[in-house]
């Protein structure tokens, strides 16, 4: 269980009023985490992590190798979860401890609380929502592109030309 002190020492606490930081430093969970471990996986349902101490990489899945993303430093007070929480999706990658670490995890309504009841938290997480979202869709677009084959008749609905997947027919032999 964290004190509000501890939590304090992450920007995005550090703005509350005293009974606020009390009251979360009592709700919220205190996860503890050595090198190697996962925080979460993708396509897990979304949570607000603030990492306390530690470092945490995020690794996604492209195009089956694995790929890091992103770091997040306890020593900066980083947080991680508020795009999919606010998109409404699952987490998009994995998130694995590269240190020992200690993680402040919010649960959906307890972020949502937050936002609602600290301007100045909104504000930070509503900034770097901006930023993050910049360079997930710059990661998106820098990315070599699947190619898809369907092979197949002319005639079957899957491959004709009316279907959403450009059809080539192949060439003669």
């Amino acid at each position: 269980m964290f004190t509000p002190e501890e939590l304090r020492q992450a920007k995005i606490f550090a703005c509350l009023d005293e009974a606020e930081c009390a009251r979360l430093a009592h709700t919220i969970a205190d996860v503890r985490l050595e090198p190697g471990e996962w925080l979460a996986r993708e396509g897990e349902p979304a949570c607000f992590f603030v990492i306390i101490q530690g470092r945490l990489r995020v690794v996604l899945d492209v195009h089956g190798k694995q790929t890091e993303f992103a770091g997040f430093e306890g020593s900066d007070g980083d947080f991680v979860g508020e795009v999919p929480l606010l998109m409404g999706t699952p987490f998009f990658g994995s998130m694995r401890a590269m240190t020992s670490c200690r993680v402040a995890r919010l649960e959906r309504q307890q972020f949502f609380h937050l936002i609602r009841d600290s301007k100045e938290a909104r504000a930070m997480i509503l900034h770097l929502l901006g930023e993050r979202l910049l360079r997930i869709q710059e990661r998106t677009l820098s990315l070599e592109a699947s190619r898809v084959f369907i092979f197949g008749r002319n005639k079957e609905s899957d491959c004709s030309s009316n279907s959403r997947i450009p059809f080539r027919k192949p060439h003669s032999l």
